[in-house]
């Protein structure tokens, strides 16, 4: 039996600026599944309150959607379509992202801890210092993505695809980062320390400054990386290197190398 949107009118601030609908935002937080013009109407709100929220499927959301700030603890969203969603400085530890469609996305600031973005499409978003430890990316596109400061301290990365992002004093203790695919990747004076690197592609990674100690690199692919050296015969090694590992530097590139075991 088909079912209608409700009535999305909205009320008036006493500023005069449009306010959510009460119905609106009380179907939300019910866990209805909403048309994109319903919740639309919702917005306007300084934080809209959408915990425990299941929007997963929604379709046509309209890109570019405000949601920044918004408390989305716990929600569903999974493969919801955001494309250049804002969502900034949004709450959404424990949320279900896997699938959802965020290119182009603003998670500027974002709390993502313990949330599942697993196959997630992240292309060009920007996740700028966001909290976002013990969650789940595994097979998450993020080629393109902006990471800088962003924490993901143990947090399952395995798979992702990557190439061409940014991770610039990324903490990243402890994440498990199998199989992930890094090329060209901007990782200066990111934390890897007890990482798990096992067969990552790391191929001409900007790897100045980075911790590393304790990482496991088995079949890593780290060839023609840049790092910061300090010269030891005709080898030279590089801070944060794993014990048992050396970088010998590239005779074709300055400042390249490649990884090999002691």
């Amino acid at each position: 039996m088909a079912t209608h949107a409700p009535d999305v009118s909205t009320e008036q601030s006493p500023e005069g600026s449009p306010g959510p609908n009460p119905e609106v935002v009380r179907l939300v937080m019910a866990g209805k599944i909403l048309e994109a013009r319903a919740l639309s109407a919702a917005l306007g709100a300084s934080r809209l309150e959408l915990r425990q929220v299941n929007l997963s499927g929604l379709r046509h959301m309209p890109a570019g959607m405000n949601l920044e700030g918004a408390d989305l603890r716990g929600a569903n969203l999974c493969g919801a379509r955001l494309r250049s969603a804002k969502l900034a400085g949004a709450d959404l530890s424990g949320a279900n992202l896997s699938s959802a469609m965020l290119p182009g996305a603003d998670l500027s600031g974002c709390i993502l801890v313990g949330a599942k973005l697993n196959f997630a499409e992240l292309m060009s978003a920007k996740l700028t210092r966001a909290s976002a430890a013990g969650s789940d990316f595994s097979g998450a596109e993020l080629y393109d993505a902006e990471l800088d400061f962003v924490d993901l301290s143990d947090s399952i990365l395995v798979d992702i695809r990557a190439d061409r992002s940014t991770w610039r004093q990324a903490r990243l203790q402890g994440a498990d980062l199998t199989g992930a695919r890094l090329r060209w990747a901007q990782m200066q004076e990111a934390d890897l320390q007890a990482a798990n690197l096992k067969g990552a592609v790391l191929m001409e990674a900007h790897l100045q400054g980075v911790l590393a100690q304790g990482a496991n690199i088995d079949r890593a692919d780290m060839q023609l990386v840049e790092a910061d050296w300090s010269w030891a015969g005709e080898d030279r090694e590089v801070q944060g290197v794993p014990l048992g590992y050396r970088l010998v530097r590239s005779p074709f590139a300055a400042n390249r190398s490649r990884l090999f075991p002691s």
